[in-house]
C-alpha cells in the first residue's frame, strides 16, 4: 500500500508512463516541473522500469514517488522483457502492449487507496493505456492523455485515420491531408503501418483503434510542445478531441531535465569533444527503436568520412570497442549522455531519426537537424523540421530510401556537408537558435508552457473541491 502523503496544500497527479524509453522519460520531466511548482506526483510502473526512472529522477525529492507493480507475463513476451526497448522484434509490439492491459487490476486497487489516503486531482496515462480512462472515470477522476508526439504529425495522423485520403494510392502517390490549417501533400511512404493501410484485420489496427477511441474521449492532452512553435497545429489537434477537452502545450519537457553536468565526468565522447573545434562535429544517433541494416551502415560510415566533416556516432547492437576513435570521428558503441553531448560547443548538427523527444532535445540547445525518419510518425517529423520549422534538412527527398532501398553514402555525404557547411544549412542554424530562446522563455515563470502546466493544474483541482 502506498504511504500516506503528509499534509500539503499542493496537489497530487497520478502519472502512468507507456514502458517504452521515448514515451517514459518525457514523463518523469513532468514530474520534476510539477515539483518545481509545489505539486507531488506518484509515478505508477513496473520494477526493472523502476530502475531506470531512477538514474533520471532526483531520488531525494520528497514530492515524487514511484510504486512498483509487477509486470504480467505474456507467453509470446520474454521474461524480464518489461520495456519495448528490449524487444527482440518489432512483432512483439501488440504481445507487449496485451501484457501490459493485464496491469489493469493491480493499477485500479492502487488507485483505489490513493484516492483514499491522497486523493489525486487527475491521472495523467499514455495513449497506450487507454483502459486506464474507465479506470479514472470509475472513481470520479479527470483523466488526461500524453502523447509523445508533436502537434503537427498528430494532426496529419488523425487526419488520415478519420478521413482516409490515403485509400488506393501507392506508396509514392502523393496526397493532400484533409482539414490542415495549411496545405500539406504527403505520401504513403511517409506514414506508418497500421496508420497507412487501416485494415480492420490487423491486430495492430484494432488495438490502435480502442486506444484511439479512449484517447478522444479524455479530458485533455499534454502536447509536449510550446503553443509559439506549432500554434495552428496545436489548434488543428484540438478540434479532434470531444467538447470541452483542451490541448495543453507544457513543453519542451526537456528543460525541466537535472543538469547535463551530471553525465560530464570522466565520460570519453565528452572528452573527445572538448578536442574538438567549435561547431565542427555532426552527432549521429538514431535511437533506441530503429534497427539499421549493415548494408545501411556501411553507406552512413561512407558518407560521413567523405563529408569532411568531424562526426560523433553511436552505434547500436554492434560488436567491438566502447569508444573507436577514428580519422575524422569518434564511434560510440554503448549509450552516450545525449542531453549533454548536444548542449555541447563542438556540436554543430545532428543527423537525427527525428523521435519527437531528440528533436526538441536538439532544437532547445540551438543544435539543427539533419532529418532521417524511419519508423512511426519520424518521417513527418523529418518534414515538419524542414518544412514547418525551417531548423533543418532532410536525407530522404523524392522517394530516396524508400522501400528498403539504401540510402548511399554519397548522398549522405552531400547532405551532411549541406548541413555542417552550406547556405541551408546556416539558415537552419540561425532558426533553430531562435527556437531555442523561445523554448526557454515558454518553460520559464511567465511563459506559455509554464502557464498552461499551472493552470491545468489550478483548474483540475478547483474541480475536485
Amino acid at each position: 500500500m502506498p504511504e500516506e502523503a503528509p499534509l500539503t496544500s499542493s496537489h497530487h497527479i497520478v502519472v502512468f508512463p507507456f514502458m517504452a524509453q521515448g514515451h517514459t522519460i518525457p514523463l518523469l520531466y513532468l514530474c520534476n516541473a510539477l515539483s518545481s511548482m509545489g505539486h507531488r506526483s506518484t509515478i505508477i510502473t513496473t520494477p526493472l522500469n523502476a530502475i531506470s526512472m531512477r538514474r533520471t529522477l532526483d531520488c531525494q525529492n520528497p514530492k515524487i514517488r514511484l510504486i512498483e507493480l509487477p509486470f504480467p507475463e505474456e507467453p509470446a513476451v520474454p521474461r524480464n522483457c518489461e520495456n519495448t526497448d528490449q524487444l527482440p522484434s518489432v512483432d512483439l509490439f501488440v504481445p507487449f502492449l496485451k501484457a501490459t492491459q493485464k496491469l489493469r487490476p493491480q493499477f485500479d486497487q492502487i488507485l483505489e487507496e490513493l484516492t483514499v489516503i491522497d486523493p489525486p486531482i487527475c491521472i495523467v496515462s499514455d495513449f497506450f493505456h487507454g483502459w486506464t480512462l474507465d479506470s479514472a472515470k470509475r472513481l470520479g477522476i479527470p483523466r488526461l492523455v500524453f502523447h509523445g508526439m508533436g502537434a503537427y504529425s498528430m494532426s496529419i495522423c488523425k487526419s488520415v485515420c478519420v478521413h482516409y485520403p490515403q485509400k488506393g494510392l501507392t506508396e509514392t502517390e502523393p496526397f493532400r491531408v484533409p482539414g490542415m490549417p495549411s496545405p500539406v501533400v504527403i505520401t504513403r511512404a511517409e506514414l506508418s503501418s497500421p496508420v497507412k493501410d487501416l485494415d480492420p484485420n490487423d491486430p495492430s489496427f484494432q488495438l490502435l483503434c480502442e486506444v484511439g477511441l479512449a484517447d478522444i474521449e479524455s479530458d485533455g492532452v499534454l502536447v509536449n510542445t510550446f503553443y509559439e512553435l506549432e500554434p495552428a497545429w496545436v489548434d488543428c489537434f484540438e478540434g479532434f478531441y470531444k467538447k470541452g477537452s483542451r490541448a495543453w502545450c507544457v513543453g519542451p519537457l526537456c528543460l525541466y531535465s537535472r543538469s547535463p553536468q551530471d553525465a560530464l565526468d570522466s565520460n570519453p565522447c565528452i572528452d573527445w569533444l572538448g578536442r574538438q573545434e567549435v561547431g565542427s562535429v555532426v552527432y549521429v544517433s538514431f535511437g533506441t527503436q530503429v534497427a539499421v541494416s549493415r548494408g545501411q551502415m556501411r553507406e552512413i560510415a561512407l558518407g560521413l568520412e567523405r563529408s569532411g566533416a568531424k562526426y560523433l556516432w553511436v552505434v547500436r547492437g554492434e560488436e567491438g570497442e566502447e569508444f573507436e576513435e577514428r580519422e575524422n570521428g569518434l564511434i560510440a558503441r554503448v549509450w552516450v549522455p545525449q542531453v549533454a553531448v548536444l548542449c555541447h560547443v563542438a556540436i554543430g548538427g545532428f543527423m537525427s531519426h527525428c523521435g519527437w523527444n531528440s528533436v526538441l532535445e536538439s532544437l532547445v540547445h540551438g543544435v539543427p537537424i539533419l532529418g532521417w525518419g524511419m519508423i512511426a510518425e519520424q518521417q513527418l517529423n523529418a518534414k515538419v523540421v524542414e518544412e514547418v520549422l525551417g531548423v533543418g534538412i532532410r536525407v530522404l527527398e523524392e522517394g530516396e530510401g524508400e522501400g528498403g532501398n539504401l540510402v548511399e553514402g554519397e548522398v549522405i555525404s552531400g547532405k551532411v556537408a549541406e548541413l555542417m557547411r552550406g547556405e541551408r544549412g546556416r539558415k537552419a542554424r540561425r532558426r533553430a537558435a531562435e527556437v531555442a530562446e523561445a523554448a526557454r522563455e515558454a518553460v520559464a515563470p511567465g511563459g506559455s508552457s509554464y502557464t498552461a502546466l499551472a493552470n491545468l493544474v489550478e483548474d483540475l483541482a478547483g474541480k475536485r473541491r
